[in-house]
């Protein structure tokens, strides 16, 4: 009956951060897109 001991010590709150964290990087992206087809025009 041995499970993967990180299931039961990890919260579930880490995804939740990685997300946030994962739009931060996607808006930056965003702007930069934006910024070069701004510049490309």
């Amino acid at each position: 009956d041995m499970q993967d001991p990180f299931i039961n010590i990890a919260p579930k709150k880490p995804n939740w951060d990685l997300r946030r964290d994962i739009q931060k990087k996607l808006d930056k992206l965003e702007k930069r897109t934006q910024k070069a087809l701004y510049e490309i025009m």
